[in-house]
């Protein structure tokens, strides 16, 4: 996708997170999905605020964080079809975002990953 690679880079890389995201919440693979989150991250679960510090966390949340909804979401959305900005891409309304989250201060390089899960 040409916006992607103009405004973030490797449209590679965010399509094979994209494609494991969706195949992870498809087969309900929560430690594939697990790893696929920058921790920590911030979600509401019952209206509540909480923060996910790990893996292991994150499966133990799924079903308050991966709701039927949020599922539909991720399994509806079309690669060609997401929006990208600076921050970087959106499904659906803005329910998950991933981004390229970089390995070192100078951000020579960076892995792609679910920054945002939200109602």
């Amino acid at each position: 996708m040409q916006s992607i690679k103009t405004v973030l880079g490797d449209a590679d890389d965010y399509r094979k997170v994209f494609s494991q995201l969706q195949q992870g919440v498809r087969t309900g693979d929560k430690q594939a999905v697990a790893k696929l989150v920058a921790y920590p991250l911030d979600v509401k679960i019952d209206g509540k605020p909480r923060t996910i510090r790990n893996a292991q966390a994150f499966i133990q949340s799924w079903d308050g964080i991966i709701t039927p909804d949020i599922a539909r979401v991720i399994r509806d959305q079309k690669f060609s079809d997401l929006f990208v900005n600076q921050k970087g891409v959106m499904f659906g309304d803005g329910q998950v975002w991933l981004s390229g989250i970089c390995r070192d201060v100078a951000c020579t390089s960076s892995d792609v990953r679910i920054i945002t899960i939200q109602k």
